[in-house]
């Protein structure tokens, strides 16, 4: 799955546990140190030091909505290493190709992850512009 949409995940599990900020900032580093995304470096970066000092200090609030916003913004455009995509059902649901798990979804970004078993997926409702 795409690395961005991994961290974001994690980050928002992380959140959810309520682990220590310390302990966020570290795995963000661990996760910074093994990036070879070259446009993922930069929000990586900023976000390991958020332990370091009040300038710095981000709330679990603010860090989720880095994340959401980071998994929204993914899911904009066609991802092209993606090959498969999830099926229509009906109007409101649509189906993974890989568990066959279904899922309510009138999304119509270019992306969906499937709920269950977290793979990335072209829309079939999404229609690129032109």
């Amino acid at each position: 799955m795409n690395n961005k949409i991994c961290f974001a995940k994690e980050l928002k599990n992380k959140i959810k546990r309520r682990a220590p900020i310390k302990a966020i900032g570290n795995w963000i580093f661990s996760v910074y140190s093994e990036n070879t995304d070259d446009s993922f470096d930069g929000l990586l970066y900023h976000l390991m030091f958020i332990e370091e000092g009040k300038e710095f200090e981000l709330s679990y609030q603010e860090l989720e909505k880095i994340a959401d916003d980071l998994i929204e913004s993914e899911l904009k455009n066609p991802d092209p290493l993606i090959s498969k995509s999830a099926t229509i059902l009906d109007e409101k649901w649509i189906m993974c190709p890989d568990c066959i798990d279904a899922w309510e979804s009138t999304s119509k970004t270019a992306m969906v992850i499937c709920p269950k078993c977290n793979q990335l997926f072209h829309n079939p409702r999404f229609k690129k512009d032109g």
